[in-house]
């Protein structure tokens, strides 16, 4: 699962794809330019040199480093968010995480597990308050989403009671009490509408419904196969806050993308003129040689890479 979400595509790849199809010829048309220019302008004596210059243009011309600035980002994102137990099934999940601003949060088997310390042949005389516990960290992971401008909504099939008690205790203000799993998808699609970018959290069959809808869907890894099955993101362990700290990570990821292909416009641009001898325009007797070139492209592809490696 990891090997195929580190080899999937991210929107924002489809939309680099797209200004490499326009970059790569016009590169080829600038190299010609050059090539030209310096031909007509210099005369036959300068024939040499406009070889030289066309050649440094398409050495110099970097697509390469564009290509990297998503796919490296992504593959050390996911690979890290793999080595703290949460499992991302591809590169949409994992940068749709970063807009979320609302999250729909199932109860049992989410919030809370059974109480371990109880006798479950007399369950059925205990309330509720007392057959489950607050999963360890629930409620600090909870005020750290809504901290960071999440809105967190409970929804429970218990009573209104019970309901309100345990959102009380995970430290949610909204909560819905006897719910069926159409009224989980139902809060979902309103949400959305709103205008909202929705995460659903759930582990059971009732509650993939509204996983499936959800803008990103985030299954516990302990839940049934079929929650799992539809939920883009699997939380390997019980503990909530790793939901936070892969929103967070999903930030990071899309700043270093948008931080790579920065770097890598700003290269090209700065570079492809200096090699085509612009500078000779203002009197300036500076041009980037083909073996400069050669050196800067590689440097501009070794350098996306460190720079996504810093995500570790």
């Amino acid at each position: 699962m990891v090997q195929e979400a580190q080899g999937s595509k991210a929107p924002v790849q489809r939309t680099v794809d797209k200004v490499a199809l326009i970059f790569v010829p016009s590169v080829a048309g600038i190299a010609l330019l050059t090539f030209l220019l310096w031909w007509i302008f210099g005369g036959h004596a300068a024939l040499p040199h406009a070889v030289l210059s066309a050649v440094a243009v398409l050495v110099i011309a970097c697509p390469c480093a564009m290509g990297l600035a998503t796919p490296t980002a992504l593959m050390v994102g996911i690979g890290k968010a793999a080595q703290n137990n949460i499992l991302i099934k591809d590169a949409t999940a994992l940068e749709s995480l970063r807009s979320v601003d609302a999250m729909v949060i199932d109860k049992t088997g989410t919030l809370t597990i059974a109480n371990q310390n109880i006798d479950f042949t007399k369950a059925d005389s205990l309330p509720l308050e007392v057959r489950e516990t607050l999963k360890p960290h629930a409620r600090e992971a909870m005020e750290d989403l809504q901290r960071h401008g999440v809105e967190v909504y409970m929804m429970s099939g218990d009573k209104e009671e019970a309901a309100r008690f345990w959102a009380e205790q995970a430290g949610i203000a909204q909560y819905r009490s006897q719910v069926l799993p159409q009224d989980k998808e139902d809060l979902v699609r309103r949400l959305q509408q709103s205008g909202k970018r929705v995460a659903m959290v759930g582990d059971g069959i009732n509650d993939t419904q509204a996983l499936a809808l959800a803008d990103v869907s985030i299954a516990m890894g302990r839940g049934t196969d079929v929650a799992m099955d539809v939920a883009q993101v699997t939380l390997m362990s019980d503990d909530l806050r790793k939901i936070p700290s892969v929103i967070r990570l999903s930030r990071r990821t899309v700043r270093m993308i948008y931080e790579n292909l920065f770097w890598a416009f700003i290269y090209n641009i700065v570079c492809i003129p200096l090699a085509a001898g612009v500078l000779y325009i203002f009197g300036v007797d500076f041009q980037i040689t083909p073996m400069w070139a050669s050196a800067l492209m590689a440097f501009s592809s070794v350098s996306v890479v460190l720079n996504s490696l810093r995500l570790r």
